[in-house]
């Protein structure tokens, strides 16, 4: 994460997701943005949570800071898979209800998203 403001990020909290991304980038579930970071998916999601959140309690102006994931890949994920990372702070929320993709990504500087080829 990189802040690219003038005063300091407090909380920055950073939560990445992974889907099959097969058929194009599958829309987030209904009720995503609600309570978000601690957001909790359907069972039957497209997207499902890396693991829990990760925050970092201050990031100054112009730093950056590696915010690093366990992930043990599930047997079943697809060779095109995608990984999403979305951040927000509590001075600084990320504030959408967009569900598409294809438009979130683009028009958020706070969402990230990266296809990885996952190998059997």
């Amino acid at each position: 994460v990189h802040n690219r403001g003038t005063k300091p990020a407090v909380n920055v909290a950073v939560k990445v997701f992974f889907a099959d991304a097969s058929q194009g980038w599958p829309d987030l579930p209904n009720g995503f943005w609600t309570n978000f970071p601690n957001n909790t998916l359907p069972a039957d999601a497209a997207w499902e949570a890396v693991t829990a959140h990760k925050v970092v309690p201050m990031l100054e102006p112009g730093r950056s800071r590696v915010v690093a994931f366990e992930w043990p890949v599930p047997w079943w994920a697809s060779g095109n898979t995608s990984l999403l990372a979305v951040i927000t702070a509590d001075n600084d929320p990320i504030a959408t209800n967009e569900l598409a993709i294809a438009t979130l990504v683009p028009n958020s500087k706070k969402c990230g998203l990266k296809r990885a080829l996952v190998v059997t």
